[in-house]
């Protein structure tokens, strides 16, 4: 398939959709697990957190976790980026699966979307290429999150959280790790990323 540059267009609806719900439904899941009974589950996974600190205006925690390649993703409730040292990488909003590139470091303090660099499209088929590579990047780092969770507290757990997501979870808790690995296996069939 060729890569396409122009905005949104880069990812097929299909993979759109089925990315999107399970995005909502990752929100959610570590949203909650920073709640867990035993403690934040995401600093146990390895995450560092972070506070809006010295602001005088309320805004979202960061947590950061620092992957293979020197990435680094960084969560909030807003949504989340995946970016290089050099402060190139992807933004990903909260509720959609659209994501925009970013050339600039993020701010330290960064605590509403509104803080965000600006982003834009892929600009070449040189850019959608390495936005390819960080989404799938992404992907697996979800992966993996879920595949822990299930093995560290189970599959009982991860349906409670499910259970009380507000409106309809349309991919089975136990399925999420899978299903960002089906994501990955279709984004490379999409985009021929290796």
């Amino acid at each position: 398939m060729p890569l396409h540059t122009q905005p949104f267009f880069w990812l097929s609806p299909a993979f759109r959709r089925q990315a999107t719900q399970l995005y909502a439904q990752q929100m959610w899941a570590w949203g909650q697990d920073i709640r867990h009974a035993e403690g934040n589950l995401l600093k146990a996974y390895g995450f560092s957190h972070g506070r809006s600190i010295g602001r005088d205006v309320p805004g979202s925690s960061q947590y950061t976790l620092l992957l293979p390649e020197g990435l680094s993703l960084k969560l909030w409730s807003f949504g989340l980026s995946l970016s290089v040292p050099s402060g190139q990488g992807v933004l990903l909003p909260r509720h959609t699966f659209r994501p925009r590139l970013f050339d600039q470091n993020l701010p330290q303090n960064l605590a509403r979307p509104g803080e965000w660099p600006e982003s834009r499209r892929a600009h070449s088929a040189a850019e959608a290429r390495q936005m390819y590579a960080w989404i799938r990047q992404l992907l697996e780092a979800c992966a993996d999150y879920e595949h822990w969770v299930l093995c560290e507290y189970g599959l009982a757990y991860r349906q409670a959280v499910m259970q009380r997501m507000p409106g309809r979870c349309r991919i089975p808790a136990g399925e999420m790790a899978a299903s960002w690995r089906v994501l990955e296996g279709q984004l490379l069939a999409e985009t021929s990323v290796n």
